[in-house]
């Protein structure tokens, strides 16, 4: 029995209208709105991970697979930016009200942009008991991919 979850899509008893679960806030989209205006952080959902015995092998991979992932990035932008036709199916979303609420790079890449989520993810693992000590997000990453820009 769950009090609460946390997950990037509902679980399936919400989607078959389970009358015992529910969204913790009626209108959802506003608190995550809420949530970014008051505190600037957009969560985390994804981080790439190459084993260290590839890096300490092939020392240009981290900054090639950071580079490669920037260049899909830029790929995929351009791409939302098309006004001929729609990249994604549901006509209400609005590239000017995200980069309005969340700025030209509403998906940084990189430490540096990243800095306050993964400080904050790191200390809410502390806090949950996930994580034993607290960390530096620089730890957590190859020095190639600490590089603020891409190159």
């Amino acid at each position: 029995e769950l009090d609460a979850l946390v997950s990037p899509r509902p679980p399936s008893c919400f989607e078959a209208g389970h009358p015992e679960v529910r969204r913790l806030w009626p209108d959802h989209r506003e608190e995550e709105r809420r949530f970014y205006r008051d505190t600037g952080l957009f969560p985390i959902m994804h981080v790439v991970a190459v084993r260290r015995s590839l890096t300490d092998r092939y020392p240009w991979l981290a900054r090639n697979v950071f580079d490669a992932f920037g260049e899909a990035k830029r790929d995929a932008i351009r791409d939302l930016e098309q006004t001929n036709f729609l990249r994604v199916t549901l006509p209400w979303v609005d590239l000017d009200e995200i980069r309005g609420s969340m700025g030209e790079d509403y998906w940084p890449y990189g430490v540096a942009a990243n800095r306050a989520e993964l400080a904050a993810a790191i200390r809410w693992s502390v806090d949950e008991g996930l994580s034993p000590r607290d960390l530096d997000p620089d730890d957590l990453f190859h020095p190639d991919a600490r590089e603020e820009e891409e190159r």
